[in-house]
């Protein structure tokens, strides 16, 4: 009888400490006051372990039930007994009876729940559809090394789970059986008609849930579907024979030379620094990978992002309006596989591309230099074409992204670490020589051909921190840095270079990504009134951004300029 006892109070405890964990209120640092509807004299009094509750999971919960307490009384009753009953079922799963059931759901619950402290303990949020997006994006690449990066912040998670793992496989008394498989049963049931009911609109619900219906949506929303055709039947004149868009990944605007000669970060792109036309300090259309991406390829403007994800990737490519234009088109891909396609591209997408050049060969931090020497091939064959070249850039941990013998900013016998700002950022510094510097000497070296228009960018930018992500951090969390990001062109056609530098001068540290589709579909030869009035204004516009700048962070518009 003691054993029994003890055994349920063992299971007991270890799902109250998960709750608790998963409300912010168990042994995580990073309280966020802000977060609190009374700032002020409020949280100033709390402890610091109630504090931090102020990222909990309950965030998301509250706000739908605020929204359906308008609505509907009988849809918010639903709503909150599913929650409730979904808190139930983290304490029943360990009294299954059957055991390779306990065993299977403890692993489908453990294994989420995993996931959101681990996050939770790197970004101080716990993740929602943008994040979970980019972390199934990236399961190919195992996160780029982010593992190793991030290993000591999210250990203490990860130990917690498994000594409850543990404790959540030991056989419970049978007498427990009915009701723990009941509730479970009632758990998914709940959680089913709500999705069902809302279409998938509402994942807000207890951890991990929330994650497991974000993954579920995320999968969904980047299933292949039709894209709208080209619509347009003005007149076509384009200057150029070549137009390239080469967009790096994960490259501060305030860290390349151009922009701050003093980080020393890309000499030889500052001493052809008269050869192009800098935007400076532009920002990118939101702080994720593959929403970034969308964004350049779809030209959706930013009051657009308020829409679902999928409604965006079912808008016209620039792949099909080059094609309409009469350029073939042309990918160079450093981050898919000849199987696989990135940053959100569905075959339908993809069906647009007249040659695509996938780059995935090992050691990773050599694949820019094959992105230039096809991207050299390409600009020196005959036809008109249009060019996106997906760079291989710079990834965390930032060692990794060039040699361990090319160190022009010194590193010798430090190894890679987010503990230490000075070593992330001399890290940073390596990569960008790497990876930018020397992508655009072999480039600009051999010169530009006649007739072609070169635009360059990254997807976002990076928080360079040694607390949270380096990108894709959520409402509150996300720096401006994040969005800060390079653009600078450069051009043969003498009447573009001039417009684009007189674009430049009144837009510099005001650019932004969504300027950049209707500036390619102008080089395209599109109409200028007609760009202007379906997706706003280009580069080569003389106005500024009458409302700001703003990047989209986790399901909220942020300003870059506050």
């Amino acid at each position: 009888m003691k054993t029994t006892t003890a055994i349920v109070a063992t299971k007991l405890a270890c799902s109250a400490l998960l709750i608790a964990a998963t409300l912010g209120v168990l042994g995580h640092q990073r309280a966020a006051p802000e977060l609190w509807p009374a700032q002020a004299p409020l949280w100033s009094v709390l402890p610091g372990w109630l504090v931090s509750a102020a990222s909990g999971w309950y965030l998301p919960v509250v706000d739908q039930a605020a929204l359906l307490f308008d609505r509907s009384k009988i849809a918010l009753g639903a709503y909150l007994l599913a929650q409730v009953i979904v808190v139930a079922a983290v304490f029943a799963i360990p009294f299954l009876t059957v055991a390779i059931i306990r065993y299977l759901l403890s692993a489908l619950l453990l294994g989420g729940i995993a996931y959101d402290l681990a996050l939770y303990a790197v970004a101080g949020q716990f993740p929602n559809y943008e994040t979970t997006a980019t972390m199934i994006g990236n399961l190919h690449v195992g996160f780029r090394g982010a593992f190793g990066a991030y290993a000591a912040t999210t250990l203490p998670s990860v130990v917690a789970v498994t000594i409850s793992a543990v404790i959540y496989c030991w056989k419970p008394p049978a007498s427990a059986g009915r009701l723990a498989a009941t509730v479970t049963t009632l758990a998914f049931v709940a959680v089913g008609a709500i999705l069902i009911w809302t279409n998938g609109h509402t994942t807000a619900f207890p951890s991990p849930v929330s994650s497991y219906a974000n993954a579920y949506k995320s999968i969904v929303e980047g299933a292949d579907q039709p894209l709208e055709p080209v619509r347009y039947d003005g007149p076509l004149r384009s200057a150029f024979d070549k137009i390239v868009l080469i967009v790096d990944e994960s490259i501060r605007g305030d860290y390349i030379s151009l922009n701050d000669p003093e980080v020393g970060t890309t000499p030889f792109l500052l001493s052809r620094a008269a050869e192009l036309e800098n935007f400076g300090l532009a920002s990118s259309g939101a702080n994720c990978s593959t929403q970034a991406r969308l964004i350049l390829r779809f030209g959706p403007r930013a009051n657009d992002l308020q829409r679902s994800w999928k409604s965006i990737r079912a808008r016209t490519s620039i792949l099909q309006f080059a094609r309409h234009a009469g350029f073939k088109t042309m990918h160079i891909d450093a981050h898919g596989t000849a199987h696989r396609y990135d940053s959100g591209m569905t075959a339908t997408e993809a069906s647009y591309i007249d040659l695509r050049v996938v780059v995935d060969s090992a050691p990773a931090y050599g694949r820019d230099e094959t992105v230039a020497s096809t991207l050299i091939d390409l600009l020196r064959r005959p036809g008109r074409m249009f060019i996106l070249a997906d760079k291989y850039g710079v990834h965390v941990p930032y060692d990794r992204a060039y040699p361990a013998d090319f160190t022009p900013f010194p590193v010798a016998g430090l190894v890679f670490s987010l503990a230490d700002r000075a070593t992330l950022t001399t890290h940073y510094k390596n990569a960008i020589r790497w990876s930018v510097d020397g992508f655009f000497r072999a480039i600009l070296t051999l010169g530009i051909p006649e007739k072609t228009l070169v635009l360059y960018t990254s997807d976002h930018g990076q928080s360079l921190s040694t607390t949270g992500m380096s990108h894709c951090n959520a409402g509150s969390a996300a720096d401006r840095s994040e969005a800060i990001v390079p653009l600078f062109t450069l051009t043969s056609d003498p009447a573009w270079r001039r417009a684009l530098a007189e674009g430049a001068m009144v837009k510099f540290d005001k650019a932004s990504h969504f300027q950049l589709f209707p500036t390619i579909l102008q080089a395209l030869g599109y109409n200028e009134t007609w760009v202007r009035s379906t997706f706003g204004p280009s580069f080569i516009d003389r106005l500024a951004n009458p409302n700001g700048r703003w990047f989209w962070a986790g399901g909220t518009l942020i300003p870059v300029d506050r």
